[in-house]
């Protein structure tokens, strides 16, 4: 649910930000970051994504470049240890449009959030839709 929240606000939080990619290189892949940089906490979390969330985590990180504790802290917290960074909700914004969760004008699929998210939470299917539609009432 706080995850659900959380990307909901941090939705209307980037329709308002105006995102500028950075020219940076990505010297290692997010995959590699994951297993030789994070506390196994987050480990253990990144084992119940599916393997076609890594690759749009790894190309929008190649972008929008974050640490994995600023992941961390928007899975336990709701929020990023430094909301006046805009990189981060770059970063969140690439994975809501490139897993199709939200379009690039902004409109949140409910459908498309409960199939994303059962991925990674082990909820019902209907408790989902309702958690999603709650937070796009929101938006």
């Amino acid at each position: 649910m706080r995850v659900l929240v959380a990307a909901a606000v941090t939705v209307i939080t980037i329709t308002l930000t105006k995102c500028v990619p950075r020219a940076e290189k990505v010297q290692n892949k997010m995959k590699e970051e994951l297993t030789s940089t994070t506390p196994n906490s987050m480990e253990e979390q990144m084992d119940k994504i599916s393997n076609d969330l890594i690759p749009i985590m790894a190309e929008c990180n190649e972008t929008f470049r974050i640490e994995m504790y600023y992941l961390e802290s928007l899975n336990t917290s709701g929020s990023f240890p430094d909301e006046t960074d805009r990189t981060p909700k770059c970063f969140l914004r690439c994975m809501l449009e490139k897993s199709e969760v939200a379009s690039t004008d902004s409109q949140f699929d409910v459908s498309r959030t409960a199939d994303v998210f059962r991925q990674i939470r082990v909820l019902p299917h209907d408790d989902l839709v309702k958690m999603a539609t709650t937070c796009s009432d929101r938006c």
